[in-house]
């Protein structure tokens, strides 16, 4: 090494601990005065860590498994990050608040907001999550959607807000679709029946962008 390259002092760390990381030894010091260290983290593992981040009580002291955990912690404290529920009140709220969502046309920048208490999930399970429930056993989990009523302009929220199938929902919509075909003009739930076709299938057949002909005629998948 080049005399002189490491003129400036610093303090020995060693064995000192700093959240879940003990200090070893040195590992390697630069010109630039960024001095690292080897550590070891209380679960085992080794890691290289610049010593002011170490002293830095706003940083993370680990070899990063406290960063998983505190993430997995978060995503799990309800149990409910990955069911449908969990995604009907996300976008609820996504069409509320965010400008880059698809839907916030339609709802957020109309004024439609989603109940303050509502924000945080737990909130909207302790209020929804019995009526839901026993929506979904009547009605099935993927016919059972958020609809705000009676008032369809109105906000999400305890005293407008309900769980309905899709064929409900679309009668409390103020524009139904209508559709003409063999020169017979009805809305979507009316087709459907028609059609003996399940009104969730044929609704997203067309949303999907299928031609009429096309959605009408498919068969239904049957198990």
């Amino acid at each position: 090494m080049p005399k002189g390259i490491y003129k400036h002092k610093f303090k020995n760390i060693s064995g000192q601990k700093f959240g879940k990381l003990t200090v070893i030894k040195l590992h390697k010091r630069n010109n630039r005065k960024v001095i690292l260290w080897l550590c070891k983290c209380d679960c085992g593992n080794e890691a290289v860590r610049d010593g002011e981040n170490l002293k830095n009580k706003q940083h993370i002291s680990s070899c990063g498994c406290l960063v998983a955990e505190l993430a997995k912690i978060t995503s799990t404290k309800h149990g409910k990050t990955k069911t449908r529920i969990y995604r009907i009140w996300s976008n609820a709220k996504q069409r509320c608040s965010n400008p880059k969502n698809t839907k916030y046309y339609n709802y957020g920048e109309k004024g439609i907001k989603i109940y303050n208490k509502w924000l945080i999930f737990e909130n909207f399970w302790e209020d929804m999550g019995e009526s839901y429930k026993r929506h979904v056993k009547k009605f099935g989990e993927m016919n059972t959607t958020l609809d705000r009523f009676p008032n369809q302009n109105g906000n999400y929220c305890p005293k407008n807000t309900r769980w309905a199938t899709y064929s409900q929902q679309n009668s409390n919509h103020s524009k139904n679709r209508l559709i003409t075909y063999k020169n017979k003009t009805q809305n979507i739930k009316q087709w459907a029946d028609r059609l003996n076709l399940n009104y969730g299938t044929l609704y997203f057949r067309l949303r999907r962008g299928w031609q009429v002909e096309r959605a009408f005629n498919t068969p239904k998948i049957t198990k």
